[in-house]
């Protein structure tokens, strides 16, 4: 199945990804993806022109090329189940792994398609699918996972494995998820007050609250 099949956020399919790469499960599924990036930037039209790259691209048009792609790779339900962390932080290697890769596939100098790591374009805006993850153990919604915009919980709900948690964004909704999480052991809370009854209701069970 594809990444976005069961992670329709790509942020969140990038972290899925990472976990991945770092146990050395993608094999050259992300180097097929990134030609598969490179063909559908030589057909975009704002950004290929006259047979090469505009001289003054989009960079997080050209970059949201990338990020479908890997988000097409097909991953088993076996891989997804060896999962123990997800983060998403901008140091991370798949993002580097995206930018340069896509630029060697395109035939351009890195400096073309280098963010740092950094945009709106790897943001994690919802995080349904997180049930898919049977094992994980430890998710940071920090960095690249921090958002001003409204983002549910609900997903979480039910979640058996879940020990560590950091919730990073401005408009958090359902807290009450956490209190369905039976595993959860320390909470890291940035951005927004959390409902004060689900804090005591927490910290009474022995989670540390931060």
């Amino acid at each position: 199945m594809k990444v976005s099949t069961t992670f329709r956020d790509p942020g969140l399919g990038l972290g899925v990804l990472q976990s991945l790469l770092i146990q050395d499960l993608l094999g050259s599924r992300l180097e097929d993806a990134l030609e598969s990036a490179a063909v559908a930037v030589r057909v975009d039209a704002a950004l290929w022109i006259e047979g090469r790259l505009s001289t003054r691209p989009d960079l997080a048009r050209l970059l949201r090329h990338g990020v479908r792609a890997l988000c097409a790779i097909d991953v088993t339900t076996d891989e997804l189940a060896r999962l123990r962390a997800l983060d998403f932080d901008g140091g991370n290697e798949i993002y580097e792994e995206l930018e340069v890769g896509l630029a060697s596939a395109l035939e351009l100098d890195g400096s073309v398609t280098d963010s740092g790591g950094e945009g709106e374009h790897y943001a994690v805006r919802e995080i349904d699918g997180v049930l898919a993850l049977p094992q994980l153990r430890s998710l940071s919604l920090d960095a690249h996972g921090f958002t001003r915009r409204p983002r549910s919980l609900a997903p979480l709900r039910g979640h058996a494995t879940l020990e560590a948690l950091a919730v990073a964004g401005t408009r958090t909704l359902e807290h009450d998820a956490l209190l369905e999480l039976p595993r959860l052991r320390t909470l890291r809370w940035v951005g927004c007050p959390l409902e004060a009854r689900v804090a005591e209701a927490l910290r009474v069970r022995g989670v540390i609250v931060t």
